[in-house]
């Protein structure tokens, strides 16, 4: 009875840590996929930005050479 009940406490504690390594592993590739996404959301704005004349950007307050800036604005401090 000791032998299956120390087999089965170590199999708990290998499963335990199983899913806590398989936890963060799928939670790196969550934060992963999201920041994919949202690249791809910055470029496309981006995009829609340079698309613009010199004087619509000028309306909306930004000149050309700082168009990077401004749609990363958050992540630059």
């Amino acid at each position: 009875m000791t032998l299956a009940t120390s087999y089965s406490f170590r199999e708990n504690s290998l499963g335990k840590k199983f899913k806590g390594v398989l936890s963060i592993v799928v939670g790196r590739m969550g934060d992963v996929l999201l920041a994919a996404t949202e690249a791809q959301s910055r470029a496309g704005e981006i995009k829609r930005l340079e698309a613009l004349s010199d004087l619509e950007l000028a309306v909306r307050g930004l000149s050309r050479d700082r168009i990077v800036n401004y749609v990363f604005r958050d992540k630059i401090a």
